[in-house]
């Protein structure tokens, strides 16, 4: 009994679910059912079978998938074949397979089947439109809202105004980002040109110094002054080191050349002394000891002074090594000045260039803007017409239509100009003809 009662309450509860499933299910339908399909249209089907000895639907997993109606307007699924839906609606649709799987399969019941489209096959807009061709259809799409997506009534001049204004300002901005560059490098040619002359002050252009002057042109002066006084002390500063060293060096020469002097007076006495030992000993009158203690003094004596004189020679050697220094470091510097002015006056001849260039393009935007205002202006006093070519069974339809007429899948969107009505357009350009437009399948063709 138990088993019974679970078994009944599991069933009851499937059947609440599928149910509620197909509930879900019909808003869709209903939604799409006045709507017919053609080639290119995208649908989803689904296929749920009742089974009463399971107490449990049973999908038809083959089926519930996304099939395209192709160019015959035929939909080709598994297990059921080649179907003709085309001027059929998805709920018919829906319905057609329902009966041929209880057909084909053998059913006891019948399955119940729904389809619903996924995506809808396209329109086409033609005509002085601003970007005419294919676009994907939507439910609710009127002659007004094609016309919105295909951007509008043809522009002949390729662009808006805002879109010139916004060139003219970023152009202009850029002009300023580049005067403001040259500026600078101008204020940096003069401070090199004062190092270079070794002139005791920063001569700047007139341009540069005149009440009006950016205020970003102040401060580049102001760190110009900046570097050309930090760079001159550092110069002089290592000058002067190396001058000072130099000095030392020269009183150090100096102390040699008396201590040279001192130790000479000393060698003489010495020699002198070494003499007359000499001279007693060949008389027999001194010791070898003494002599020998006289000749050790004369040579230490002399030992001593040529270190002095290595010692000289060296400082002297040193001293003129500064002097080398000095030159060396002033031809650098001069080189390095030299390089940078040349480096500073080709980027701005180069920046000169380009902000004339600059100034040309917008003068040019700003002008462009302009027109196209009055262009705009213009076209605003524009309300053009519309035809509707459509597809039916009798064959290619020209259907005179207004901004609220519907437009369907397949439809092609003629918008033409008052003063052309059906005759191209001869201001429009190429491909833009307003003439009759006819749908063959899915392409477009142009009588």
């Amino acid at each position: 009994m138990k088993c019974d009662y679970a078994r009944s309450l599991r069933s009851f509860s499937v059947i609440r679910l599928l149910v509620a499933t197909l509930l879900c299910s019909l808003p869709i339908v209903a939604e799409a059912a006045e709507y017919k399909l053609g080639p290119d249209d995208k649908v989803r089907v689904k296929v749920y079978e009742w089974r009463p000895s399971r107490g449990e639907p049973y999908e038809w997993a083959p089926l519930n998938a996304e099939f395209t109606v192709n160019s015959d307007g035929m939909l080709s699924l598994p297990l059921v074949g080649d179907i003709t839906v085309a001027t059929l609606s998805p709920q018919q649709v829906g319905a057609q397979i329902s009966d041929l799987m209880q057909q084909k399969m053998g059913l006891v019941s019948r399955p119940t089947a729904s389809v619903e489209v996924t995506r809808y096959r396209p329109f086409y807009i033609s005509g002085y439109i601003a970007n005419p061709g294919e676009f994907p259809f939507r439910p609710g799409l009127t002659v007004a809202k094609a016309f919105a997506v295909a951007g509008g009534i043809y522009r002949a001049t390729g662009g808006s105004a805002a879109g010139f204004l916004k060139d003219a300002i970023v152009t202009r901005g850029d002009l300023r980002v580049m005067t403001s560059e040259r500026d600078g490098l101008l204020a940096k040619k003069a401070r090199i040109e004062a190092e270079v002359s070794d002139d005791p002050k920063i001569d700047f252009p007139a341009d540069l110094t005149r009440k009006d002057a950016a205020p970003k042109v102040g401060e580049s002066l102001k760190q110009e002054k900046m570097i050309f006084d930090f760079r001159k002390s550092a110069v002089k500063s290592k000058v002067d080191s190396l001058g000072q060293e130099k000095n030392m060096l020269a009183q150090e020469i100096m102390a040699l050349n008396a201590k040279d002097a001192s130790l000479n007076k000393q060698l003489d006495l010495a020699n002198a002394e070494r003499q007359n030992v000499r001279s007693l000993a060949d008389r027999g009158l001194a010791i070898t000891t003494r002599q020998l203690a006289v000749e050790q003094s004369v040579a230490q004596l002399e030992s001593n002074r040529l270190d002095i004189q290595v010692a000289r020679f060296k400082a002297e050697q040193d001293r003129t090594k500064i002097d080398r220094d000095i030159v060396v470091l002033q031809d650098q510097r001069r080189a390095d000045m030299l390089l940078e002015l040349r480096q500073v006056e080709t980027r701005i001849a180069e920046l000169t260039e380009r902000i004339a260039t600059t100034q040309r393009l917008a003068a040019q935007a700003e002008s462009m803007s302009s027109q196209d205002v009055s262009d705009t202006e213009r076209l605003a006093e524009i309300t053009p017409t519309f035809v509707i070519t459509r597809l039916t069974d009798k064959g290619s339809e020209d259907i005179q239509a207004d901004r609220a007429t519907a437009v369907e899948p397949g439809d092609v969107v003629n918008v033409i100009r008052p003063e052309t009505r059906s005759a191209p357009d001869v201001g429009a350009p190429a491909g833009r003809s307003a003439g009759r437009v006819k749908n063959s399948g899915t392409s477009v063709a142009r009588e």
